[in-house]
């Protein structure tokens, strides 16, 4: 067996981020633009733009700023805001695996289910 775990932020009962939202704004930070980060995960950038507008309402906060495309195509890079939630967000991930691997491999530290 394995360890698996979700993790999702909410904010009076509506969901912030969780591990979809986490790979846009990831893909978003890394490609430079919505639409690439949209194409990557293979998501619509209908999906991918409600997503990220659903994240700003809940929270009051711009997390991305978009230029429109001329010539060159656009671009859409993270406020700050935007990279201090994609940066707590990866530090709760990373603090709550390690905990959780600790104690699967304490528990289930033999053959016995």
């Amino acid at each position: 067996m394995e360890l698996g775990i979700k993790i999702w932020l909410e904010k009076e009962g509506k969901n912030i981020l969780g591990g979809g939202r986490y790979r846009l704004l990831k893909a978003i930070d890394e490609e430079g633009s919505l639409k690439k980060a949209a194409e990557r995960l293979h998501y619509s950038y209908r999906y991918a733009w409600g997503n990220i507008r659903k994240m700003e309402e809940h929270l009051g906060k711009k997390l991305i700023i978009s230029h429109k495309g001329g010539s060159g195509g656009g671009d859409s890079i993270l406020t700050p805001e935007g990279r201090i939630l994609l940066e707590k967000y990866e530090a709760l991930r990373r603090d709550l695996y390690d905990y959780m691997k600790q104690a699967f491999e304490r528990i289930f530290t033999d053959d016995r289910l």
